[in-house]
């Protein structure tokens, strides 16, 4: 039998890391699984998501019985990436934000994470921040408005580039930007 991944997402996001990983195994047989119903998931409870995605995950799996799952979706990962591991009998890579490449290669020793709410606020982007970025001054956003634009720009709707324009200047005139937020 072929080897085989499932990749996972709360929308269309994570489309662009299957096509990476088809372009650097183009013989592997890929499973992507969106939960476009739930999107997004950004200001959801986490014990509702944690339960959705265990779910999802777990049916997915059984359908598709990868030999690795891929969760392509920030949000998921920093919440339910211990529940998922502890769960399912397989290995799970998480897609989190590269805090840790970005504060080793930063010259300015400036980083920002955009992300949804959960994202920027979890407990694991803390404990990212913690282990990795000591050395930075770290900024941390969450932008529902950029999470949607990219969300419609990844599916080819059209989406009005003024508004993402507004969102990032809105997020650079933060006078909490001037001091580190860990």
């Amino acid at each position: 039998m072929d080897s085989s991944i499932l990749v996972f997402d709360s929308g269309s996001g994570g489309l662009t890391v299957a096509a990476e990983i088809k372009k650097r195994i183009p013989n592997i047989r890929l499973s992507y699984v969106s939960d476009a119903g739930f999107f997004p998931y950004g200001k959801k409870p986490h014990d509702i998501l944690k339960k959705r995605i265990l779910d999802v995950i777990s049916k997915a799996s059984s359908l598709t019985q990868p030999d690795i799952i891929v969760i392509a979706c920030n949000t998921a990962s920093t919440i339910a990436l211990d529940l998922l591991r502890a769960e399912l009998n397989i290995p799970i890579v998480g897609v989190v934000p590269a805090i840790k490449p970005a504060a080793s290669l930063s010259k300015s020793k400036v980083v920002m994470v955009l992300g949804t709410h959960t994202t920027v606020n979890s407990a694991y982007v803390k404990m990212l921040i913690t282990n990795f970025a000591t050395e930075c001054k770290v900024l941390v956003e969450d932008s529902e408005v950029l999470v949607l634009a990219s969300e419609q720009k990844l599916l080819g709707n059209g989406f009005d580039p003024d508004i993402v324009t507004q969102e990032i200047q809105r997020i650079l005139a933060n006078p909490m930007h001037l001091i580190p937020m860990y």
